[in-house]
Order: C-alpha cells, then structure tokens, then sequence
C-alpha cells in the first residue's frame, strides 16, 4: 500500500486554531506523555497518533469542527530563479487526509526546546483555486481555476511542500479537463521518512510557561510530482493539455526552481499554526513533568515536599508509561476492614471502591534518608471520599447492624503521616528502589458515614444508624482505625513500586 507523508505539528498547530489569548486546556481525548518517562518519545508517537485521529470529528469542546478537511485561505509560492518566471497564487485551499496520519518515530529535545518527527501519511489531497501568469521552460503560462499537483513517492522531505504542491481541486466544478473517477484528488505517496524540526523559546505568562517557536525546518524529496491546472489559456484545453504535459515530463527541473518558495511559504504556515498551540496551551499541560530535586540541594525537603504535591496533583489521568495510575477517583475492587476490639464489631467488606480527593492534597513535610533507606511525609487531603457496595453484618455500639447496598464514607482535613522503607535492586544496568515496608497514621478532623439500604431498606432504622454512627464518629473510626492505615498502607506500596520499577534512582533523586 503507498504511504503519504505529512506534518504531524500541523495537526497539533490546528487543535487549537481558534483559541482565545486565555491559557487554554487540551482535550480529554488527548492524552499526555510525562517527561520521566524513559520511553517518553515512543509516548508521544502513540498519543500523537491518537490525537490526530480524534480530530477526525474536531473538537467541539474549543469550537473546532471537523479537521477533515483542513482549510487553509491562501498561499503563495514566489517564481523561480531558473525555468519557473511565474508566481503561483493559491486560494480556498482544502487538505483532506491529515487525520489518518501515522507517527513513525518522535523525539522531543525538551531541555534545548526542540521538537523532530517523522510521519506518513495513507492519503493526502488537496483542493484550491489557482491563478498565474508567467513562464514555465521558456513557454507562456496564465490562467485561473480549480488545480492539483500530484506528488509519488516522497523521501526524505517534510510535508509542507507536499501540501503546498498539492494544492489544487482536481474535477472540479468548472474544469475543462477530462479526469477519470480515478484521478479525482492527488496522492502523496512516500516510501521514506518525512523529517521536521522545530526550534522553540520558553516564556512565561501569568506565572506559567509557554513555547513559542521561532524556527521550522523541513525538506522534501519527492520521486515524482504531477500538475494539473484546468482552464489554462482561458480555457483553451489543447494549449492547456500541452503545458501540463510539459511539466509534468520535467517535473524535477520545475519543481527543484521552486522547492525554496514551498518550503519559506509553509514554514511560515506551520510555524503559525504550531504557535496557536504552544502559546496558548501551558507546556505543563503538554508534557507532563514531576518536579525534580537532587539529593545534594541544600533545601531537598522542602523540594520534595513541593515535587510530592506536583506530582499526585498530576494523576487526575493515568501516566501508564510510568506505571501511576489515575487516582481521580482511584479505583480499588475490593477493601476489608476487619472487625474492631470495641464498639465496632463487625467485618467491612467494600467492592467497587472509588476514592476521590487524593490529587488536592498537601504535603508540609517530607524527608528521605538515602543511608536509611526511608522516606518521611505529612500530608493533608482536605476531603477524602469514598465511594463503594457494601456488606455487613453484626454490631455497632452495642446496636445491630446489617445491610447491602451503596455507601459512602468522607474524611475532612484528613492528616496522613506515611513511612515507606526502600531496598535497592538494579535493572538493566540501573539502580532502583522498592518498597518493602510501609506505615500510615490517618487523622481526620470529621468522619461522615451514610450506608444506604440497611435492614433491608428499612428506611427509619437506617437512618437512625447513621445519625448513631456520625454523632460516635471519633469513637467508631478509632476501633478500626489501625484496620483503615494498613489497607491504605498496602495501596501506597502498590502505586510506589509500579513507579519505582520504571523510573531510576538518579531520574527522581539525582546522581549520588
């Protein structure tokens, strides 16, 4: 199957086309790659893969309709300095295809501000109205109306001459020229790569930072390159049969004059459009990033106190590629709670878990002993809420209680001191911790129970349980309070060793 090469920035560029100046939100449907990552380039081949696709039906959440086509209102290619004395003006130009493109390699260079992809393309055309006067190999040219350019077999070049080339709209209405169903449209074939890079300063704007790019390079080698230009000559269709052909017999000499025209022209386009996406979208909100401190600062706890809060304030989305899973709402199947000494006799089986409040937290302290092997933190969640299906049976203060059904549990100002203990292992080549040991002491201000369809739904004693239970809340957690730390405690293990797994001692705390 031929394969098309086309700018992935382009789309990126487009997302967000009709931002207002306010600091903007990409769509839920794009999905973010975190610059810890050690596999963060083959992330954003995927997610760029699966944002272009989403785009198909734009995006209605920034008012964009459908990217299929992409419109672009005009473009001009300057004349040659050799066989091409002609300017070519392009208008009302429609780009279909870019939606299914495919990202066949990424590399963000992010510390020096410099973005380099590859991609192709399965289709690509483009439609325009033309209008020129000059001359081609010594031979006179003039005309306006509907065109298309055709391009096989691109290497080693980037999509904006591919798409400026192409413009054109081939059996459009009007066109004098005889074209078969099967030549409607164009085709940008590419059997290798298709390079662009983009060069980038960093600013700030209401205290977050933004890329502006000041520089897009790209190339373009196609293997082949065919014309059409109806309603040359005034319509006159044996002089424009004629000059299409000799252009099309010497697309090389006629395209190579012109190349540098194409290639200023866009990158002056995709230079624009990029800029409407990383101007307005924050680089936090592109590239998800956890706030580094290295061992040696002088102020590491305060660092990582700070870079604790960054980080879970990130996980309102899953960061697969570094194992953290989304933790708003965090989804646990199952919790026991086992039975208490005193007043709270009787065992707590949750299904379905969803705990909410987990990213607001704060952290006001924290400290790690690399010789130990230990880190320390503080934390408070303003409201901790849990969500479940519940089943129990037995006693509550002396009272009966049974029952099955939805329930929910908040703790308010709900302080945390957590103790993780490590022990370091390598993997390939590289130093990692694990987890092997972890404490949790929870301390909420308020504890509210509500635990519906007690009794059998019987709707007064129901009630009246809860209200017992809220009223004796202090006294009721403090009988399974130890029961609550441990099965948290399991939880926090779990989500820190799938990160620790992936990411090296030296990622998240520096060289020793």
């Amino acid at each position: 199957m031929v394969r098309f090469g086309v700018n992935v920035f382009l789309f990126l560029a487009a997302v967000v086309a009709s931002f207002t100046t306010r600091a903007a939100k990409l769509p839920s449907s794009f999905k973010r790659c975190h610059k810890s990552d050690p596999h963060f380039d083959d992330c954003l081949v995927v997610n760029i893969e699966g944002a272009i696709r989403s785009l198909k039906n734009g995006a209605p959440e920034l008012g964009l309709d459908s990217f299929e086509p992409l419109l672009i209102s005009s473009l001009i290619i300057g004349e040659g300095s050799g066989p091409v004395n002609v300017q070519q003006n392009f208008k009302n130009v429609k780009l279909h295809g870019l939606t299914g493109s495919i990202v066949s390699k990424h590399k963000a260079r992010l510390d020096e501000n410099i973005l380099y992809a590859e991609s192709v393309t399965p289709m690509l055309r483009l439609e325009a109205d033309y209008d020129m006067k000059g001359r081609v190999l010594l031979l006179p040219i003039y005309g306006e109306g509907p065109c298309n350019v055709t391009l096989e077999q691109l290497r080693n070049g980037a999509i904006r001459d591919c798409l400026g080339l192409f413009s054109g709209r081939i059996g459009a209405p009007g066109s004098t020229s005889a074209i078969s169903d099967e030549d409607e449209g164009f085709v940008c074939g590419v059997n290798t790569k298709i390079n662009h890079t983009l060069y980038g300063e960093p600013f700030e704007r209401k205290g977050r930072t933004f890329l502006k790019f000041v520089n897009y390079t790209v190339t373009l080698r196609p293997d082949k390159v065919q014309f059409h230009f109806a309603n040359l000559f005034n319509g006159d269709d044996r002089l424009g049969d004629e000059i299409n052909r000799v252009m099309n017999d010497n697309w090389d000499v006629v395209f190579t004059d012109v190349r540098e025209g194409y290639e200023k022209s866009f990158g002056l386009i995709f230079k624009d459009l990029a800029n409407r996406v990383f101007t307005r979208v924050p680089l936090k909100d592109i590239f998800l990033d956890f706030t580094k401190c290295h061992r040696k600062e002088s102020n590491f706890g305060r660092c990582l106190a700070a870079a604790v809060e960054n980080a879970v304030g990130q996980l309102d989305k899953q960061i697969k590629e570094v194992g953290l899973p989304n933790m708003e709402p965090l989804e646990v199947p199952a919790l026991r709670i086992g039975a208490g000494t005193g007043p709270v006799a009787f065992e707590q089986n949750y299904k379905d878990v969803l705990v909410s409040g987990f990213t607001k937290l704060r952290c006001s302290a924290a400290a790690m002993d690399f010789a130990a092997k230990t880190l320390n933190m503080t934390v408070t969640i303003p409201q901790l809420k849990l969500e479940f299906a519940y089943e129990i049976s037995g006693k509550i203060l002396l009272l009966p209680i049974y029952g099955k059904g939805p329930g929910v549990i908040t703790l308010d100002e709900l302080e945390q001191v957590l103790r993780f203990t490590f022990e370091e292992f390598e993997k390939k080549g590289k130093k990692h911790f694990r987890v092997v040991d972890s404490k949790l002491v929870m301390n909420p201000k308020l504890i509210q129970i509500k635990l519906d369809n007690l009794f059998n739904g019987d709707k007064a004693l129901g009630d009246n349980i809860n209200q017992v239970m809220n009223d004796n809340w202090a006294e009721v957690f403090a009988d399974v309070k130890p029961s609550y730390e441990e099965a948290f405690a399991k939880i926090f293990l779990s989500i820190f060793n799938n990160l620790l797994a992936k990411v090296p001692i030296s990622e998240i705390f520096g060289e020793d």
